[in-house]
C-alpha cells in the first residue's frame, strides 16, 4: 500500500496512513507485528480500540531537533481480529477537550479465518423511539453479515442499516422489537445479541444543519435548522451566543414544520432560524422539550467573518484520474471551499462541482 504524503496543519498530529488500511494477512501465516507513526509539535498520546489486546501495544516516542518535531510510533505486536478498530493519535492532554487536535485512521485486521472482531454474547437494553447499534463489527470492509431475529427473520432495510465499523443499527424501536438477534457470517461463525426495549425515558437529540455553501459574513444573512424525530408534542426553541432566546421579529425569523416520516406515527420537526443580519459569533443552541421529559440541546459553533475575499481557483484539466490498484488518495482543498471531490467503489475520482 502507498504511503499518503500529508499537509500539517497548525502543528496538528499527522498519522503516516490514510484514513481506512486493511491488513491482511490470509495468505501467510500471520504478522509478527504492525507499525503505524505519528507526528506533531507537541508530545502525544493513543487511543486504540476497547478490543485490543493492550498487552500487545506499545508506544514509543523520540523528537526530532532539525524538525522540531515529536514522532510517535506505535508497534501493535502479534496483532489479529480484535485488534480491528479506530486509532487515534492526539495531542498529550487533550484527551477530553471538544475541539481535540487528533489524526485518526481504521484499521482492519483480517487473517483469512475471522469475519467477526468480538463474537462474545452481548445484551442490550433500547428505548422505544431510539435507535440502537448491534456491535458486530467485521475484520474486512467487504464482509457482509446476516442479521436474523429469533433465529428465523431477517432483517432488512430500512428497518435497519450496516457498516462494517460499526455493525447493525436498528432504528425507531419498537417494544416488539425485543429479542433474540444472531449476526451471522456463516453457520460456524456468528455472534448472539439479546435485546430488550422499554418505554423511552429521555427525548432524542436533535440535529443542527446549515444549508450546503454556507458563509458567516458580518451584515449578511444565514440559516440554521434544527430537527428532531419525535412522537410526543414537541417544543425547539433556539439561544443566542450571549445567551438570549431567540423570538421571530427584528433580526430573526423562525420557522417549523412537522412532517410525517417513515409512514409511522412519529414525526420529524424543524425548526428554521433564519437570521437577517449576522453579528454574533460563539454557540448557537437549539433545545428541544416535551412534557415529562428533561430538554435534551444541542449547539452549532458559528464564527463571524468581517469580509469574505474572492479566491481563484485551479481547475483540473481532465475530470477524472484513474489511479494503480494499490494507491491510496487523499483530497486537500487549497481555498475555502466546501464542496469536495468524491470516490466511487471503483476507484475513479471524480472533481466535485467546483
Amino acid at each position: 500500500m502507498a504511503e499518503i504524503c500529508c499537509v500539517r496543519v497548525s502543528g496538528d498530529p499527522l498519522l503516516n496512513v490514510g484514513p481506512e488500511v486493511v491488513v491482511d494477512s490470509s495468505s501467510g501465516e500471520g504478522l509478527a507485528e504492525y507499525i503505524i507513526q505519528c507526528s506533531g509539535t507537541q508530545t502525544l498520546d493513543w487511543k486504540w480500540p476497547e478490543t485490543a489486546n493492550k498487552e500487545y501495544i506499545k508506544p514509543y516516542e523520540r523528537y526530532d531537533p532539525d524538525e522540531l518535531t515529536y514522532i510517535s510510533t506505535l508497534k501493535i505486536e502479534r496483532p489479529d481480529h480484535s485488534d480491528t478498530g479506530y486509532y487515534t493519535c492526539y495531542l498529550h492532554n487533550e484527551e477530553d477537550l471538544p475541539n481535540q487536535a487528533n489524526d485518526s485512521t481504521y484499521i482492519y485486521f483480517y487473517d483469512g479465518k475471522t469475519n467477526i472482531v468480538d463474537g462474545g454474547f452481548v445484551e442490550l437494553l433500547g428505548e422505544v423511539g431510539h435507535d440502537i447499534v448491534l456491535p458486530c463489527q467485521t475484520t474486512h470492509p467487504d464482509t457482509k453479515l446476516s442479521l436474523l431475529k429469533d433465529d428465523t427473520v431477517k432483517i432488512q432495510a430500512p428497518k435497519m442499516s450496516w457498516s462494517s465499523r460499526v455493525g447493525f443499527t436498528l432504528h425507531n424501536l419498537r417494544e416488539e422489537d425485543s429479542g433474540h438477534y444472531v449476526c451471522e457470517a456463516s453457520r460456524d461463525e456468528f455472534k448472539i445479541l439479546e435485546l430488550n426495549i422499554s418505554e423511552a425515558t429521555t427525548l432524542l437529540q436533535p440535529s443542527i444543519t446549515a444549508p450546503p455553501n454556507t458563509h458567516f459574513v458580518k451584515g449578511y444573512p444565514f440559516q440554521l435548522e434544527c430537527s428532531v424525530s419525535t412522537e410526543h408534542i414537541t417544543k425547539l426553541k433556539w439561544t443566542l451566543p450571549d445567551g438570549i432566546q431567540v423570538t421571530s421579529g427584528g433580526n430573526y425569523h423562525i420557522a417549523v414544520l412537522s412532517l410525517p416520516e417513515n409512514r409511522n406515527l412519529r414525526l420529524r420537526v424543524t425548526s428554521i432560524l433564519k437570521v437577517k443580519s449576522a453579528d454574533q459569533s460563539g454557540n448557537y443552541t437549539c433545545t428541544v422539550s416535551a412534557e415529562g421529559f428533561q430538554p435534551v440541546e444541542s449547539n452549532y459553533h458559528v464564527e463571524v467573518m468581517v469580509s469574505m475575499e474572492s479566491h481563484d481557483v485551479d481547475v483540473m484539466r481532465h475530470n477524472s484520474i484513474i489511479p494503480d490498484a494499490e494507491d491510496v488518495w487523499e483530497w486537500f482543498p487549497q481555498g475555502p471551499g466546501t464542496v469536495q471531490p468524491f470516490m466511487t467503489h471503483d476507484k475513479q475520482l471524480i472533481g466535485g462541482e467546483k
